[in-house]
């Protein structure tokens, strides 16, 4: 894959967007701008990202909203600082080494480095390699989450709106799925195994097909605090594992399909504390007391160092699915101090340095930008197309992060969220034109954006970006940026 890249890096004729085709797009987008009006903004560039000279651009110095398309911004700063095959360490330190004392380790440490990758099945692998060590019985689990300096907690009780922390697992939301059972009985509420949860069920099943169902969760998730019971004698803190409480109620019918809501957890910490403890026990290892957490032990022996997936498939995932809490994530990862603790703000350093090495000068201006977050919800964020294009032709020219960064976006009718947009005519030539695009998208209210990498109608390849503010609907803004990328292609 590396190697096929890295040829279809410089493998390019020496010509670029041809003047029939420029004319075409230079019409349709002054057709789309008189349309529109002034109420709505629509910024394109065009930039060949082998002289860096602008092919096209309207409206390219302007700092507009960029939604999901500052994951871009992101993920080339991750490939720069920390390049593609890191991986992101969990560390496992015990009292003693499990070959004493019968397998007991005394107290198991978790200390976390942010992997936004732990989900159960891993998780699983990570259990099993404890057992394989033969680690038998655990006194306490502290939790260490402490090399993450005051992460946000959930934003909401959306499942992209999950909180950030040192210690994370199912990117800090769980699902409850509600099934039919026989009519006149309850529905079967199925929770994410092992979550602090507890489950007050009001449904019934009853004939048909039809669901009028309803989830409520209390506390809320902005609104929850972590509980701590005292301190234990090394001084670290019992957590209090009372479970939120999730009420389903409405009605299913028999024939119904089942039905699955996500949720932010209101402690990401304690949410992983409980799976990780569910999965001791299922593998027959007992833990003698309780979930504690704090920093871990100078005198801890490290026992196992789990890693996630390279970060080449993190950013994959971050930009073919847009995962906010991925971005967040990388956030605080790029912003380590010198003691070897993770920021929010320093991470942010980062992104905007990265912004004024391609043209922004660090206070907002009318040809600047900067961001507020790694992933682009925050509507304070602001980028010029202009920006944009710089970046995808920096990042695109080097060899140690051009190919995965490039790989890590979607692509119209094959990947992520351009799978199932539409494109051309719908026949085979429209379908192979169509993968010559590879894009990020973004969409807020009155947001809607795109920018990455194409081939063109002559065969050259340019960095792209398009960023619509206003109150267009997602249905106009997807439809312009289609028709662009048809005009670029050739496939209109």
């Amino acid at each position: 894959m590396v190697l096929f890249l890295v040829g279809w890096f410089y493998a390019v004729p020496a010509f670029g967007l041809d003047d029939s085709k420029l004319a075409q797009l230079k019409r349709y987008i002054g057709g789309v701008a008189q349309k529109i009006g002034s109420k709505n903004t629509l910024a394109v560039e065009l930039r060949d990202v082998v002289t860096g000279k602008v092919i096209y651009s309207r409206n390219s110095d302007k700092s507009l909203v960029p939604a999901s398309v500052a994951k871009i911004v992101t993920s080339v700063s991750a490939l720069e600082v920390l390049g593609g095959s890191y991986q992101f360490p969990t560390e496992i330190f015990v009292d003693r080494k499990p070959g004493k004392n019968k397998g007991n380790v005394g107290n198991l440490y978790v200390r976390g480095y942010g992997d936004p990758t732990m989900v159960d099945e891993r998780m699983w692998f990570l259990v099993k390699e404890l057992q394989n060590l033969g680690v038998k019985s655990v006194d306490k689990i502290v939790l260490d989450d402490t090399l993450f300096l005051d992460p946000p907690g959930p934003g909401g009780h959306r499942a992209y709106d999950s909180g950030l922390g040192g210690l994370t697992i199912n990117h800090n939301a769980y699902s409850t799925t509600i099934a039919p059972t026989s009519s006149g009985q309850k529905g079967l509420v199925s929770p994410t195994l092992g979550a602090p949860i507890k489950v007050v069920n009001n449904t019934k099943t009853v004939p048909g097909k039809r669901q009028r169902l309803s989830l409520t969760q209390s506390p809320a998730s902005t609104s929850y605090k972590l509980q701590t019971l005292g301190l234990s004698n090394e001084g670290y803190e019992r957590i209090s594992r009372d479970p939120i409480t999730i009420t389903v109620s409405g009605t299913i019918g028999e024939n119904a399909s089942a039905k699955t809501y996500y949720r932010s957890a209101p402690s990401p910490t304690l949410f992983y504390g409980e799976i990780f403890l569910s999965k001791l026990k299922a593998f027959g290892i007992e833990v003698e007391g309780d979930l504690y957490r704090g920093a871990t032990s100078n005198k801890a022996h490290l026992l196992k160092t789990f890693q996630s997936k390279q970060l080449a498939l993190v950013l994959r995932e971050l930009n073919q699915y847009s995962n906010n809490i991925t971005a967040g994530q990388i956030l605080y990862l790029l912003g380590q101090d010198e003691n070897g603790y993770f920021s929010r703000e320093k991470g942010l350093d980062r992104l905007n340095s990265l912004l004024k090495s391609v043209g922004a000068e660090g206070a907002l201006g009318a040809a600047e930008g900067q961001l507020f977050d790694g992933s682009g919800l925050d509507r304070r964020n602001r980028l010029t197309v202009s920006l944009l294009t710089k970046l995808l032709v920096k990042a695109y020219s080097d060899y140690s992060s051009g190919p995965e960064l490039v790989s890590s976006l979607s692509r119209y009718k094959r990947s992520g969220t351009l799978k199932d947009r539409l494109f051309g005519k719908g026949d085979v030539r429209s379908y192979i034109k169509s993968g010559n695009i590879w894009g990020k998208t973004g969409t807020l209210t009155g947001v809607s954006s795109l920018a990455g990498i194409l081939q063109m109608s002559s065969g050259r390849r340019a960095a792209y970006a398009i960023i619509v503010n206003g109150g267009l609907s997602k249905d106009s803004s997807v439809k312009i940026e289609r028709n662009i990328m048809e005009i670029l292609v050739g496939a209109k």
